[in-house]
């Protein structure tokens, strides 16, 4: 299963769902919290779902075979705690998904300590839910100092 989360922030995340709809075509279930993004008509392997409680939310991403999120902080972390290595796909200001690109930054910060995957607008989402897998599941504890580092860094910049 891949658990796919976008976050609670109030402007629609439609990118998103675009590159997520490759993930369709796997045959493999998929959970989209979806926030304020308005759900789409798609095959019998998603479920959508506007907020997951946090019990809900932590429980489904242990179980995940890949969380995709939003470069969200708190989503990010999560799943990490969580022992995934996140795939993150930043919202963009040019797409009216934020009021800046802030997350872009945050998501280069995580990368460069290997500690997630970054979802680029060019970027093939199936083939990074399979890289992945096939990382060895992030240790938070481990890189703590280095991600409170990564987080100064790019809350700074």
């Amino acid at each position: 299963m891949i658990l796919v989360t976008l976050g609670t922030h109030e402007q629609p995340f439609e990118r998103a769902l675009d590159m997520v709809s490759a993930l369709e075509r796997e045959h493999e279930p998929v959970v989209v919290q979806h926030g304020a993004t308005p759900p789409r008509p798609s095959s019998p392997h998603v479920r959508w779902v506007a907020y997951l409680e946090w019990n809900d939310l932590t429980e489904t991403m242990q179980k995940a075979d890949a969380v995709v999120t939003h470069a969200g902080v708190g989503s990010t972390v999560t799943a990490m705690r969580a022992g995934k290595k996140p795939i993150m796909i930043p919202r963009l200001e040019r797409f009216g998904e934020h009021v800046d690109d802030h997350q872009v930054q945050l998501a280069d910060r995580f990368e460069q300590r290997d500690a997630a995957l970054v979802c680029r607008p060019d970027s093939d989402l199936v083939e990074l839910v399979e890289q992945a897998r096939d990382s060895a599941p992030t240790v938070l504890g481990a890189r703590k100092r280095g991600l409170q580092r990564a987080l100064q860094l790019a809350v700074a910049a």
